[in-house]
């Protein structure tokens, strides 16, 4: 009885003192890989990021988008051929927050303050055209299935994206 117990103790405590090890860190050879991966998509974001806080113009701002949907989806597409998984899922919910946080609320803004017929109508169509002929690929390009065990995050992340675009669908009034 107090050998089963002693061993159930000792099990506890190598289990306690495995689990509260903090996780590996990466290497530099590895921060660098990811880094050097990421490099263009960061120039991307932040520079577009510099252009949506200098302007108050909602169809400027929604304009300001277009490019980082473009190169988001571009490397979820890069990703998905690699068979990258957790980048896909990772980019994917990157994606969603864009655009519902910020191209829907631009639409909406723009769509408030244009005239009907006018040029600016046209700017607008074009763009919110561009925004959504960048991700409808995406959704085939996310794997239908996942032997990873990712399926059902990949399912919804499908999901999220389709209900963005329809809410961006939505806020441009027609």
């Amino acid at each position: 009885m107090i050998r089963n117990l002693l061993t159930i103790s000792g099990l506890a405590l190598i289990c306690a003192v495995v689990g509260a090890q903090s996780p590996p860190q990466l290497s530099v050879l590895d921060q660098n890989r990811l880094l050097q991966r990421n490099r263009e998509l960061l120039r991307e974001l932040v520079g577009r990021s510099l252009e949506l806080a200098k302007s108050t113009d909602p169809l400027a701002k929604l304009g300001s988008c277009q490019p980082i949907v473009a190169k988001l989806t571009d490397e979820i597409r890069i990703a998905s051929e690699a068979n990258d998984l957790p980048r896909v899922i990772e980019l994917g919910k990157h994606l969603d927050k864009l655009l519902l946080d910020g191209v829907t609320p631009n639409v909406q803004r723009a769509r408030g303050r244009i005239t009907r017929g006018s040029q600016d109508e046209r700017k607008f169509i074009e763009v919110r055209d561009q925004i959504l002929q960048s991700v409808a690929p995406i959704e085939s390009a996310i794997p239908a299935n996942s032997r990873s065990g990712q399926g059902r995050e990949l399912s919804e992340l499908r999901q999220l994206l389709q209900d963005a675009q329809n809410q961006i669908r939505k806020a441009s009034g027609f």
